[in-house]
């Protein structure tokens, strides 16, 4: 992941979770390096810590990226830092683009799991501007296997083999998905110039009327609409036993739900449509950054 013997590594990430574990304390343990551990309360109070303690490496998620692009008059990254780091969610290629512009600095994007640690990672800096997560780390093997029908054409489930996967699940096993070597994810992806992209959750799918719509291709087009900050899509149920596609949209004063359902059929097949749109003002996330599913069902679904 480009970490030096010399970097400083700013623990701005829980270190209970598996990025944080990963990332933050096997460096520190295994090769010796500094953690620099904030003292200031805050999203971004951290940085003054940082600033007085030099830290070289900045390990984050999309949605503090997010907010760092958002704000009119934002905290400025120190300049000691060198090497910024976006994992635990799938990144925004715009975010990473705007980014890179206002802060002089390109988002290093980094993709793994629990089950085997690091997956892919975006060496050079570019490739989460396209959407991509970077190629696969050294010792790890990443092959796409094809899935049921509906998904896009060319994708497959990320599959995982490599000696740091975990020997399997406790206390129940479940050796389809993983042990001997290998880990099958549920991630649903797609290789472009030899990087791999992240397109769904295959176990968020929607079924609609026994066709499998990819919650993620919605979300797309609808965070392509000049005045949509924000997008997610869930499925909701219907006593058919099928589902409706619901999107809730963080947007700009003004846009109707009526406005970017128009925009959906514009740009999608007419049963990938959501039948309706929940604006709000912001969409629920965990403390790893992440869309908190079932906050979000409870409350619009």
């Amino acid at each position: 992941m480009g970490i030096r013997r010399a970097d400083r590594l700013l623990a701005s990430v829980p270190l209970s979770h598996s990025y944080g574990f990963a990332s933050l304390v096997l460096p520190a343990i295994v090769r010796g390096i500094p953690l620099v551990v904030p003292e200031t309360r805050g999203p971004f109070g951290l940085f003054d810590d940082a600033t007085a303690c030099e830290a070289t490496v900045f390990p984050t998620v999309p949605a503090v990226l997010g907010a760092l692009v958002e704000l009119a008059d934002p905290p400025r990254v120190p300049e000691s830092v060198r090497l910024v780091l976006s994992a635990g969610s799938p990144l925004d290629p715009e975010v990473a683009r705007r980014f890179r512009a206002r802060h002089g600095r390109a988002v290093h994007a980094f993709y793994g799991a629990s089950e085997c640690g690091g997956i892919c990672f975006d060496r050079e800096g570019g490739a989460a501007g396209r959407g991509a997560v970077g190629t696969a780390v050294d010792g790890v093997r990443v092959t796409l296997e094809p899935v049921a029908d509906g998904a896009p054409p060319g994708s497959g489930r990320v599959v995982v083999r490599s000696a740091a996967v975990a020997e399997g699940y406790v206390p129940q096993a479940d050796e389809r998905r993983l042990g001997h070597g290998r880990f099958a994810s549920d991630d649903l992806a797609c290789s472009r110039d030899g990087e791999l992209r992240i397109l769904d959750r295959l176990g968020d799918a929607i079924d609609v009327k026994g066709r499998k719509v990819c919650p993620a291709e919605i979300e797309g087009v609808l965070g392509r609409h000049p005045r949509v900050r924000e997008a997610h899509v869930i499925g909701v149920p219907v006593a058919s036993g099928s589902h409706i596609v619901r999107a809730v949209v963080v947007c700009e004063p003004g846009v109707d739900g009526a406005e970017l359902i128009d925009w959906c059929r514009s740009h999608l097949a007419e049963h990938k449509v959501p039948r309706s749109v929940v604006i709000v003002d912001r969409i629920p996330r965990t403390d790893r950054g992440k869309v908190d599913r079932e906050t979000l069902l409870r409350t619009v679904g």
